[in-house]
Order: C-alpha cells, then structure tokens, then sequence
C-alpha cells in the first residue's frame, strides 16, 4: 500500500512540473502577444527554473524564466518583479521573441539559436555564426568553446535540453539542426549534410576563408620549422642535463604546434583557459622531472 502512495506521488508530482497548470493562461497570452510557441515557452521555464517562481541562480537570475536584473528592466519590470508569474513570463517570452527578432534579421538565425543567445547572450552567438559563416545551430554551438570557452558545454546542454521538453510539450515546428543536436567540434565544418548545403539551407564558408586557413596553417608550420632550428644551435654548447630538460620542453611545445596545426583544420574543442591550464601543469611537471633528474645525475 504504501508502494502505490509512492508511485502516485510521483506521478502528482511529475504531471504538476511537466504540465503547470497554473500558468497556462500566462503562458497563452504570452505565446499570442508575442509569437513565441507554447512548447517552447514551457520549455525554456522548465530548464530554467522547474517551474519555481521564487527561484534564484547564483548569479542573480530570478523567477520562472530566470531573469537577470537588467534583462528585466530592458523588459519593462522591476527586479523585485521578477518574482511576480505573470510579469516574469510576459517579460522572459517579450526577450525570446526579441532575441529570435535580432538574429534572424542580421545573421538569418532560427529559433534554437534564440534559445542558445537566451543563454549565452546574443553576442556570443553572433560571434561564432561569424567565425564559421553558417547558421546550423549544429555547428554555431560546436565552435562556441571558442568564442566562451567552458562555458559553452552549459550552452550546449541547455539548447538539447530545451528542445527535449520542447518535445514532451507537444511541439512540432521546430527541427533540430541538420544531423540531430550533436556537437562534436569535427562535425562541424566539412560534415555537416550534403543535401543541406546542396539545397542551400546550410552557408559554408567561400574560398577567402579556406585560403586565410591555408596560410595560417603555412606561417604556423613556418614558425615550427625556425624555432626547431633555434633550439638545435642552442642545444650544440650545453651539457647532458640541460639537452634532457630542453627535449622535454621541446617536447610541450611541439604539443601546442600539434593543436594549434589542429584547430585550423576541424576546430579543435580547446578553449585557451582550458589550453594555459593544461600547458601550466605540463611545464611544473616537465620542472619537476628536471630537476629530480638534474639531482640523481649529480649524485
């Protein structure tokens, strides 16, 4: 018996989170205002605050569609209002919409690339449809690591998780980008549908592009090519311990050639925080084996 009180539990539970009852009628309004879909309104309100009106994130953002304090004043309410339903919703579907809006009329965007400026802010969004020259969401949110680092993995899961509940809402007119929401950095230049590009729903960059990346990646293979030639003359008046030390060093910096080689070619998923902490604890490692040989030779 006390099973089934459980399982109904739950299930109250998940029909009161899934559905929100209680603000259908805001979210109608808003959906009819503004024309933004109604899935799409429950989604974002789902991810962002679980349908909590009093929620709060660390950073500041409040209510059901998680408002930061100047968003809600560009959006016509008071930060104190951000707790009040009906002002959130109206406020945080009127910001969708204006999203949706702005990127569509400069980069020709869709909709979950509102959902991902939503979350990582319009800039941000631009940016990287300008670094790569396309608009699948697919591959503007395979390059963001670029343009905002770790941060870009919330992003990510964000606009998946949006177009989930999105889903489970009932809606329909949104279409995932070409080849599913995958984000994996190598899918996005160079893989993405032929039958897209070829119809032309997908821009690939033109040939100026490939040609600043040809000549990237020539001056980079140049610059290797000189500093290898610097370190042998260095290397031909120092002793044993020091070549030691130098090879390994060597060694890391033939590491940062290889990614930045990389990179040019499928954007590889390494932000520059991420990169300086990995090389800050290749070098104190590469110390520390140096001087723990340097002690043994000499004794």
């Amino acid at each position: 018996m006390r099973l089934v009180f459980k399982v109904l539990f739950i299930l109250f539970i998940s029909i009161k989170t899934v559905w929100a009852y209680p603000y259908q009628n805001i979210i109608e309004e808003a959906s009819s205002r503004y024309g933004v879909e109604i899935p799409l309104i429950k989604a974002v309100i789902m991810q962002e605050s679980r349908w909590k009106a009093d929620a709060v994130s660390p950073v500041g953002a409040a209510g059901l569609m998680q408002l930061m304090p100047g968003t809600g004043r560009d959006m016509g309410i008071q930060p104190r209002e951000r707790f009040n339903a009906y002002k959130n919703i109206m406020a945080g579907t009127k910001y969708l919409a204006q999203e949706a809006r702005l990127l569509k009329k400069k980069t020709g965007g869709g909709i979950l690339l509102a959902v991902a400026s939503y979350n990582a802010g319009r800039g941000h969004i631009q940016d990287s449809i300008k670094a790569i020259r396309s608009i699948d969401t697919r591959a503007v949110l395979a390059y963001l690591p670029r343009i905002t680092g770790r941060h870009a993995k919330e992003t990510q899961n964000y606009v998946k998780q949006v177009y989930k509940f999105y889903k489970k809402y009932g809606g329909t007119n949104i279409e995932a980008a070409t080849g599913g929401l995958d984000f994996k950095t190598n899918d996005a230049l160079g893989k993405l549908s032929a039958g897209a590009i070829a119809s032309g729903a997908i821009a690939v960059p033109g040939t100026a592009w490939a040609e600043e990346i040809e000549s990237n990646f020539q001056a980079t293979v140049g610059s290797l090519s000189d500093a290898i030639d610097k370190f042998t003359e260095a290397t031909a008046s120092i002793d044993a311990v020091g070549i030691f030390i130098l090879l390994i060093l060597g060694a890391g910096f033939l590491l940062w050639a290889a990614v930045q080689i990389k990179s040019y070619w499928d954007l590889f998923s390494i932000s520059k925080m991420e990169f300086k902490e990995i090389m800050f604890m290749s070098f104190r490692t590469v110390g520390l084996v140096g001087i723990l040989f340097s002690i043994l030779t000499v004794t």
